[in-house]
């Protein structure tokens, strides 16, 4: 199999009779070089074996210290598309910190499938030292505690922790020291039991200690058997290496053996990994493969800000790169299988694991370098033919780093083919690493469906240490390294700063791209929003080769070195150029902030590529396992799903921004299915198979939330056998955007009270209202016509830094909130996650029911209380400035802006179907010449196969009589009319899809053979038909334009009658 590598340009082979996509170029930190040899005995090899499980899938990875703040703080979406399986939080109303209170986050996190909530019941205190003043004060908060929480709707979620690195605060020296240990333990006993005493059922989780020591470990133990008080989870830190969980483990299991306690505890490893790990998946595969390995759970840690599930979100509803890591992880099913990686244990190395789910016909492995790059091969072996048959479909995907605060678009795939299993039951596929990605491989059944379009669209990374600098401000800084793991994860380990005010820096980046067009350029930087030059985005000047100035916001972050990515477009000509960044523009602009620079991505921009998603059915998240079906039958990728009543397939859509985007199913026989997104029913095209045969496509129309979105299709009656979803965003300046879309400016509403508006901003649209809040007198009204009655999607763009003072490394950053009446009905509450500064902003949107005609929007907030709805909860303790501030928002965020737009728009009944065509005169198929993928191709005639190139899907045009696009299934481009001609002879190409007249047919029935199956296709922009030139029957000849012929003359000539057997 050809070496999968990063995306770059594509070249074509064949290779048992299939086409294989063949990387020829490996583009890694910049540096580009050859094609890569046949791998040496020397590569790393990950070692998959299918034919030796391990164990059910635990997915006790996925769990997050302080990773929700509340409700939709971070998004349902995001909670269950992570897979999130326990939560480690606050006590209810504590000081510690800002939100994350534990009967507050219940509800979202059960709601979204999450398992067990584990309280930290130190957390009442205010400082991390935890200031008790005594035990019985301890015991009467943990009173209270357990009273709230034996009330709680979700108290069988619930485990107490009633201690924290006790090692490290009450009991120093406990891991070392018998002393200090033997204090902790008859005081464990006591709380055990002060606990068990209120309520017996009570589930207590601990020692907590900062990290293993075996002896300290197995003393507790042995206390706690002769004691009767044995924790129900055990659980302790490890933050320093990925290497320690198997041996630590395994330690641990020895000690609990030796010790007497007949069968094993659940552990949780309840803060796990460092900042140099978070964020890059291709170092933290190898924390998830140990745990998994282990079946035990653990939680990501809460080194910088709460409610973003351990550093896994870039915004309220956004995911980074690390979110898809997990979010590949928890789609896994099945059990997982024997990984042998290049080093096995060792950190930093080859890592991955894997799974086999025999009822879904269907493996998955997870693979990432450990930081390293370069080959490496993936060896799956003891491949079931009984399961997979004599070839195997294999599907690639990279996950690359999007920084910690860069959104992260759907993991790209990099391969898509079928590859014969060798006759020792084993497949080989070899993949060049990138140090901070990883990758997924999906194996399916081959040899019945088609490769699914991937993108190997030119990349490249060039690094901002070694780039060109110049003028006399500049510095470059090392970052987290192995041996520095409280440094933030870098690309290349270093960054270079100096785009501030006043500087003269220039970093120069020498590049050189192989194609003329249009590139987008992902700088990855960063600004500190308490930094005293930092005003908001800080903007830097990008040209290219010394011409005219781009500017270019570069991202706030909470800390220094907390990377999010700005992207710009620039047209290039192929070879070499350097884009710079600099404090200087054109016309006297200049820089007013201070930025630190990590890297810029550059990557070619392919509209026929990049300008529609698929997500394949079989490779969707499946209830019930789902029903996959591998039957030869026209179908995109590898198979296809069953959908019967009440099964359901789900799709984790991303949405780059809010806005509108259409969904097109695939699907056939005669079953029905209904379609949500985001929990409500669309309503304008059901799924419903027309016949037993023939492939049927319906879009909906409808307006995604910026990030992640949950699109579900459910099965509704009979079954319907779904293919795929394809996902086609329109651009901000797209008419259907233009023409929906309706923004109010926050400014021109009706402000009252101490409501204002503020123009100071320089990163808003005009005015901003300040102000909205501590009752319902200070409140913005907008006056809003809606066109129909109906559900509309309500995008606020919002600033919100509110932020309580503390002395902790964690930044108290503090969610505000809106209390919206439409129409003077009943408030919903909408909660804003913070944006760091009061000058950057960002976009949420949620649902709001309008009338028809004239409707009122009012935005009110008051302040928030305890759980019990009438105390103010105020920092009490820890002997800070903070003393006596409210711990949570009493105030609605700036608002800049407020957009209304249909939530989805009607676009026509569904008559879509998929079919070959076949001329008439020559029994020939219409085909896309030797599978191209390339615009301008012309088409040709050719002898009638199965081939995907032969067949059409007919996606019918809004408005318009028996008219119709037609998409070719291997391509995915458009039957077009070359340039739009009107000429006799022009050719009939393929094209990216657009929609425009020359890709427009209408379908003319003919009689003329007495079949209900023949059609002239007649362009709309010539009014021409779709001919077979000179009447030629030989396989080959092309396909043009020519007058379309009389009703007598057909059936004669016939090499305009093409028969569709699809439709019927």
């Amino acid at each position: 199999m050809p070496r999968i590598g990063q995306r770059r340009s594509t070249t074509r082979r064949l290779l048992h009779g299939i086409t294989r996509t063949l990387i020829p170029l490996t583009v890694i930190a910049g540096v580009t070089t050859g094609t890569v040899t046949p791998a040496s005995a020397a590569t790393p090899t990950l070692t998959v074996d299918l034919g030796t499980t391990t164990g059910a899938l635990h997915y006790g990875a996925s769990g997050a210290l302080y990773g929700l703040y509340g409700p939709d703080i971070p998004t349902n979406n995001l909670i269950e598309g992570m897979g999130l399986q326990t939560t480690n939080t606050k006590a209810q109303d504590g000081q510690q910190h800002p939100g994350s209170d534990a009967l507050e986050v219940a509800k979202p996190f059960v709601d979204s499938g999450g398992k067990d909530i584990m309280i930290y019941m130190t957390d009442v205190y205010r400082t991390f030292s935890y200031e008790r003043a005594d035990y019985a004060a301890y015991q009467a908060a943990m009173k209270t505690q357990v009273e709230q929480a034996m009330a709680s709707p979700y108290k069988d979620r619930i485990v107490f922790v009633p201690y924290n690195e006790p090692d490290g605060m009450w009991f120093q020296g406990m891991r070392t020291q018998a002393g200090p240990l033997a204090a902790f333990n008859s005081e464990w006993r006591q709380t055990y039991d002060f606990i068990k005493g209120i309520w017996p059922q009570a589930r207590l989780a601990g020692p907590n200690t900062s990290s293993y020591t075996e002896s300290s470990l197995k003393g507790f133990l042995t206390y706690c058997k002769a004691n009767n008080c044995l924790p129900d989870v055990v659980t302790w830190h490890t933050l320093g290496s990925p290497a320690e969980v198997r041996s630590t483990v395994d330690n641990y299991r020895a000690a609990e053996t030796s010790v007497g306690i007949p069968s094993h505890l659940p552990i949780n490893l309840n803060e796990y990994a460092h900042r140099y790990h978070l964020t890059d998946p291709g170092q933290m595969v190898q924390w998830i493969s140990a745990i998994e390995d282990k079946k035990i759970d653990g939680n990501l840690p809460y080194w910088n800000i709460n409610g973003n599930l351990g550093d896994s979100a870039a915004a309220q509803n956004t995911p980074n790169a690390q979110w898809w890591l997990y979010n590949w992880y928890t789609s896994m099913s099945g059990d997982t299988v024997k990984v042998t990686g290049a080093e096995n244990d060792a950190a930093y190395t080859l890592q991955g694991l894997a799974s086999l789910d025999t009822d879904k016909k269907q493996a998955r492995v997870i693979l990432a370098g450990g930081g390293t790059s370069g080959d490496s091969n993936t060896v799956i072996k003891n491949i079931d033919p009984t399961v997979f048959g004599s070839s195997v479909h294999v599907s690639v995907f990279q996950d690359r780093y999007s920084g910690y605060l860069g959104a992260a678009a759907t993991p790209t795939r990099l391969s898509d083919t079928d590859v014969s299993v060798g006759s020792d039951g084993s497949v080989t596929i070899p993949i060049t690493l990138d140090a901070m990605s990883a990758y997924e491989i999906i194996v399916s059944p081959g040899g019945t469906g088609s490769s699914t379009a991937s993108d190997s669209t030119w990349t490249a990374t060039y690094e901002a240490e070694n780039a060109n600098l110049s003028g006399s401000d500049h510095n470059i800084n090392t970052e987290g390294t192995p041996s520095n793991v409280g440094g933030f994860a870098t690309s290349g380990r270093q960054d270079v700063g100096g785009l501030r005010t006043g500087s003269d820096t220039v970093i120069g980046f020498p590049v050189t791209v192989p194609t003329t067009g249009d590139y987008k350029v992902s700088v990855f930087a960063n600004s500190y929003r308490k930094d005293a030059q930092v005003k908001g985005p800080t903007n830097v000047y990008m040209r290219v080769d010394g011409g005219a100035s781009k500017r270019v916001d570069l991202p706030v972050g909470f800390q220094w070195v907390v990377w999010g990515h700005s992207d710009a477009t620039v047209h290039l000509t192929a070879g070499s150029h350097t884009i710079s960044l600099a404090t200087t523009g054109d016309n006297g602009a200049a820089t007013d902030g201070d930025a630190i620079v990590d890297k810029i991505d550059l990557q070619y921009q392919d509209s026929s590529v990049q300008g529609t998603t698929v997500h394949e059915a079989e490779q969707a998240s499946l209830s019930d396992n789902g029903t996959t079906s591998y039957t030869s039958q026209g179908q995109s990728g590898a198979g296809a799903v069953n959908l019967t009543s009440g099964k359901s397939a789900t799709f984790w859509v991303y949405s780059e921004r809010d806005g509108y985007a259409d969904l097109t199913a695939r699907y056939r026989n005669t079953g029905q299915a209904g379609l949500t997104v985001n929990g409500r029913t669309v309503n304008d095209q059901t799924l419903a198979g027309a016949t037993a045969g023939a492939w049927s496509t319906s879009a909906n129309r409808v307006y995604l939330n910026a990030g992640i979105n949950k699109v579900r299709a459910t099965g509704a009656g009979g079954t319907l056998t779904l293919d795929r979803l394809a996902v086609t965003p329109f651009s901000p300046t797209n008419a259907v955007t233009t023409g929906n879309v309706v923004t109010y400016q926050a400014e021109n509403g009706t402000l009252t009270g101490t409501a204002a508006a503020d123009t100071t901003y320089s990163q808003a649209n005009g005015g901003v209202v300040t102000g909205i809040g501590n009752g319902t007198a200070n409140a913005l009204t907008l006056n809003v016509n809606a066109p129909e009655a109906g559900t509309y999607a309500m995008t606020m763009r919002y600033a919100n830094a509110e932020e309580l003072p503390s002395k902790h490394y964690n930044p108290d950053l503090m969610a505000e909130h809106a209390d919206v009446r439409v129409n003077g009905g009943d408030a919903t509450r909408v909660n804003f996650a913070s944006t760091l500064h009061w000058n950057q902003f960002n976009d949420y949107t949620v649902p709001v029911t309008l009338a028809k005609g004239a409707n009122t929007v009012r935005f009110t907030s008051s302040q928030l209380y305890n759980y019990d709805g009438t105390t103010i909860g105020l920092v009490y303790s820890g002997g800070g400035s903070d003393i006596g501030q409210p711990m949570r928002s009493s105030s609605a965020p700036h608002l800049d802006q407020v957009s209304f737009a249909p939530a989805s728009l009607h676009i026509g009944a569904s008559t879509g179907f998929s079919s070959t065509a076949v001329a008439q005169h020559s029994g020939l198929c219409l085909e896309d010449p030797a599978k191209s993928t390339a615009d301008g191709t012309q088409y040709e005639q050719n002898t009638c196969g199965s081939g995907q190139e032969q067949r059409f899907d007919f996606h019918p045009v809004s408005g318009a009589t028996d008219t119709y696009t037609i998409v070719n299934h291997s391509s995915g481009k458009c039957l077009d009319i070359s340039a739009y001609s009107t000429a006799n002879g022009a050719a009939v190409q393929q094209w990216t899809c657009h929609g425009d007249t020359n890709q427009r047919f209408t379908l003319k029935p003919v009689t003329a053979l007495g079949n209900s199956q023949d059609y002239q296709l007649v362009a709309v922009n010539s009014g021409k038909c779709v001919d077979v030139s000179n009447i030629s029957t030989a396989s080959g000849a092309k396909i043009h334009q020519w007058p379309c012929d009389s009703a007598s003359t057909l059936s004669t000539k016939k090499n305009q009658i093409w028969r569709l057997l699809g439709k019927s």
